[in-house]
């Protein structure tokens, strides 16, 4: 089982990863630190090919719009496991999809003119993490969602648990500002589940 971000773009600017990888490690430091954990994180970036997971050759200065057959992969050095990010062109239906989501979800009205931007710029980004993987892994894969939205003038977007469906889309502000805070978390699973990963994250387990 996986979970999404999706950061649909607001700008024409496309990020290289090391923009997206230097303004990552000083939100996850910032949050480490806001909550009483001094040890720095410094994230790295692999491309690799989507069907062998091979390493394939890249600068990290190139801008994160790798082919359809590889993948970034966003990993902690120290630490087991990592987020796959995916450059993806917008598919035909997403415009309906959208329009259902803008009828029956509030936030998606409130970022009505953003989404409407992405959609004619025709491309986002997907993050996507494993189940089961270490709580820094977890923290680090919103993080990356958050400066990638940052960085496009964009919006985090998920609809299948990776964070609470009621507070997205968000703009990279207002989601840095409730990512992995439990007093800001709305539904009973992402306490729960927060919970765990805090204790995990002040054990260093």
């Amino acid at each position: 089982m996986s979970t999404n971000f999706y950061v649909l773009p607001g700008n024409e600017h496309v990020p290289t990863y090391k923009e997206v990888l230097d303004l990552a490690n000083i939100n996850i430091n910032a949050y480490l630190s806001s909550i009483g954990i001094q040890h720095e994180v410094d994230m790295s970036v692999n491309l690799q090919n989507t069907e062998t997971h091979s390493q394939v050759e890249f600068d990290i200065t190139d801008t994160i719009t790798q082919s359809e057959t590889e993948y970034a992969w966003f990993y902690i050095p120290t630490v087991p496991g990592g987020t796959g990010c995916l450059f993806c062109k917008m598919l035909p239906d997403e415009n309906d999809a959208w329009k259902d989501e803008i009828e029956v979800n509030p936030r998606a009205r409130k970022y009505r003119e953003n989404i409407s931007k992405s959609l004619a710029l025709g491309y986002q980004w997907v993050l996507r993490r494993s189940a089961g993987q270490p709580a820094i892994i977890a923290l680090a894969y919103g993080m990356l969602a958050a400066s990638l939205a940052s960085l496009t003038d964009g919006i985090i977007y998920s609809d299948d648990g990776a964070w609470d469906y009621s507070t997205l889309p968000a703009c990279a502000d207002e989601f840095l500002t409730r990512y992995f805070r439990h007093e800001h978390a709305v539904e009973d699973n992402t306490r729960v589940l927060l919970e765990m990963y805090l204790d995990k994250l002040k054990s260093g387990s």
